[in-house]
């Protein structure tokens, strides 16, 4: 009987066990919930310090789907960025901030729930939707106030306001 050798790990030379990776086959990406799944592994990324320049080369292996396709028609530099590649998942997969603003606006309280939880619950909703770790107060205000101001307009003004804003953010982001 011969012994054969156990195949490399290619997560060797970070440091990264196999045990680690336990959040890779979450239910949450294979049922599109790209947000939990991100944040999943980005939480794991930090706790166990990989290096950020390496996270979307060690998640691409176990993409699936929509998020698959983002990160295969990329170009390779933009691929191998993290950042880069979480927004195209994240814009592939419908995340945008209007779908983030809806789904704050959505929330409503559940007597069934535990008060706390649902607290918690509309907290993050307002942070994945204002995004405080990466805009600036006043940006925050002036999201509430363009959201909110949307929302009052004539249904036909503010179809032509999205619209436009559309057109701008397709011609900004290529």
């Amino acid at each position: 009987m011969s012994v054969t050798q156990p195949l490399p790990n290619p997560f060797n030379n970070i440091g990264i066990q196999a045990q680690r990776l336990q959040f890779i086959d979450k239910p949450c990406m294979r049922n599109n919930d790209v947000e939990s799944y991100l944040l999943a592994f980005e939480r794991t990324a930090t706790r166990e310090a990989w290096p950020p320049e390496q996270w979307a080369g060690i998640i691409a292996p176990f993409l699936l789907g929509e998020a698959q396709k983002a990160y295969f028609d990329l170009e390779e530099e933009a691929a191998a960025d993290y950042p880069q590649l979480k927004a195209e998942i994240m814009a592939r997969m419908g995340v945008t901030t209007t779908v983030r603003a809806q789904r704050f606006y959505k929330w409503r309280f559940n007597e069934r729930q535990a008060p706390r939880s649902q607290m918690i619950d509309l907290i993050h909703l307002a942070r994945k939707w204002l995004r405080p770790e990466s805009q600036s107060p006043a940006q925050m205000v002036e999201s509430l106030v363009l959201d909110r101001y949307l929302r009052e307009l004539p249904s036909g003004l503010r179809e032509q306001c999205r619209e436009s804003r559309r057109r701008f953010n397709k011609a900004i982001n290529g």
